[in-house]
């Protein structure tokens, strides 16, 4: 059995404090700041433990729909972050970074080739890059100025690959998974490096 010293002190978790057990096991003074405290954390902790597992159940069970616009957002939030200081691709206007956030506001991660015509090349980075909200909704994605900058950027050869590209695809739930963690992952690298 754990026996208690009569005179050994122990600091308490929570303030500090020396303060000399009056039970096994004991962690923290008697002060009532200190029991509440602890009783607080321990309820925080444990509200915690179930978001996360009722995340996790939400994940298991989302829709295609749903994971597709997860994994969207997350590509979207990458381009962005890959392009940002660099003009629209469009209009070769400069876009103000610095007036926006990078998930929106003037800046869309705008598409050569549209979702609807080419559903295959959605998380093309090739085919996605930063655009002024106003040519990529009001100028119909700007398409022949669009074409001639990401010749300019990433050459002819890469372009006329995109617009030969006809492949289907189709994404299952765990590749659409992946692509949103992948990208997370990959903005956070970007993060890193640009701090």
């Amino acid at each position: 059995m754990n026996q208690i010293s009569p005179n050994k002190t122990y600091k308490c978790r929570i303030c500090k404090a020396p303060f000399v057990k009056s039970r096994p096991m004991q962690s923290i003074c008697g002060d009532t700041k200190c029991i509440v405290e602890t009783v607080y954390r321990s309820q925080a902790k444990r509200e915690r433990t179930e978001r996360a597992t009722t995340k996790q159940k939400l994940a298991a069970i989302a829709t295609k729909p749903e994971l597709t616009k997860l994994a969207q957002k997350a590509f979207n939030d990458y381009i962005r972050a890959r392009d940002y200081g660099k003009p629209c691709i469009c209009c070769g206007n400069p876009i103000p970074w610095g007036t926006t956030k990078t998930t929106g506001g003037v800046c869309d991660a705008g598409h050569y080739l549209s979702i609807g015509a080419r559903v295959n090349l959605r998380f093309d980075e090739s085919n996605v890059h930063a655009q002024l909200k106003s040519c990529n909704n009001y100028k119909a994605g700007n398409a022949v100025n669009y074409r001639i900058n990401l010749i300019k950027r990433i050459g002819l050869e890469r372009v006329d690959a995109l617009e030969s590209d006809h492949e289907l695809k189709h994404w299952t739930k765990d590749q659409l998974r992946d692509i949103a963690t992948k990208y997370k992952q990959m903005i956070k690298e970007l993060k890193r490096e640009h701090l």
